[in-house]
């Protein structure tokens, strides 16, 4: 990390905010952008939880935005798993003749 991002992310007393570095470094690596092997539902825990450390507002300015990137990362991640889905289930149902689409609840 630059000597730059180093002393922005010390606290007033000039203490380093060593887990909020690792976070950063965690979101921004690699790994992060790998969604393939993930459940949607671990996608969804992961996208809840950005939301929730971005709400808390007490982020710094970089890792706000480390996390935001991930986080639109995980929506679109997301959102194309549930068009396959949707694709899939509308394949599923032309088996039994045109496909069609009906609101979850009558009424």
């Amino acid at each position: 990390m630059s000597q730059r991002a180093k002393s922005e992310s010390t606290d007033p007393d000039g203490n380093a905010a060593a887990s909020a570095e690792a976070s950063v470094e965690k979101s921004a690596g690699p790994a992060a952008d790998s969604t393939e092997n993930v459940s949607f539902e671990e996608l969804v825990r992961r996208l809840e939880e950005a939301v929730r450390k971005l709400e808390g507002g007490e982020l710094p300015l970089d890792e706000s935005l480390a996390v935001f990137e991930e986080g639109v990362r995980l929506a679109r991640a997301g959102t194309s798993r549930l068009d396959e889905v949707e694709r899939r289930v509308e394949l599923l149902l032309a088996g039994e003749g045109a496909p069609r689409t009906r609101p979850l609840h009558d009424g």
